[in-house]
């Protein structure tokens, strides 16, 4: 009867054992991680603003975007960022429509930006990468045709790459318009 009873609390410490190393080595620390991670995102970073601010480039793919691209571009026109260090790149990959048109308009309306129109092959990628090896500015900043900024939000990000030499990506929160919404007739 001893002998049954040594064998199992021994299996029993074997395998008990055994189930408390994950527990030890990943689910403690990856909770204490979380916790971390919680508390520093919750908690407001004053960021400090550089001396001199960067060059930036703002990579607008255009595709058929002829009665979106104005109201793209002159979101970045009001931003607070200052408009003589922004670049802004429209790499137009092959629209059919008056997006030229729309660039025209904005171009003149808007005449202390540094804006160019690249022609591109065909697809969103190959505009990108394009548009990459175009850039110029410390930081590339890639906004849809049909997007639209909130007036800090370039200051905001370069900002907080300014202050954290840890980030090396960052992606914006993104809110949709209702009116574009409700005009598509499918859900």
């Amino acid at each position: 009867m001893r002998y049954w009873i040594e064998t199992t609390l021994l299996s029993m410490g074997f395998w008990l054992t055994w189930s408390l190393i994950p527990l030890i080595v990943e689910l403690i620390p990856a909770f204490l991680k979380a916790i971390k991670l919680l508390f520093t995102q919750f908690r407001k970073h004053k960021l400090d603003i550089p001396d001199k601010m960067p060059m930036i480039s703002l990579i607008v793919p255009v595709y058929n975007s002829e009665e979106t691209l104005f109201e793209c571009i002159q979101s970045i026109a009001n931003s607070t960022y200052p408009s003589n260090l922004i670049q802004i790149i429209l790499a137009d990959n092959q629209s059919t429509d008056d997006s030229f048109g729309a660039f025209a308009h904005a171009q003149n309306e808007f005449k202390d930006l540094h804006m160019q129109l690249i022609h591109t092959e065909k697809g969103k990628a190959k505009a990108l990468n394009f548009a990459i090896y175009e850039s110029i500015g410390t930081y590339i900043i890639n906004i849809d045709s049909d997007g639209i900024l909130e007036k800090n939000a370039l200051m905001n990000m370069v900002l907080r790459f300014e202050n954290d030499y840890d980030v090396a990506a960052m992606t914006g929160t993104i809110l949709p318009q209702k009116k574009l919404i409700q005009s598509t007739s499918n859900l």
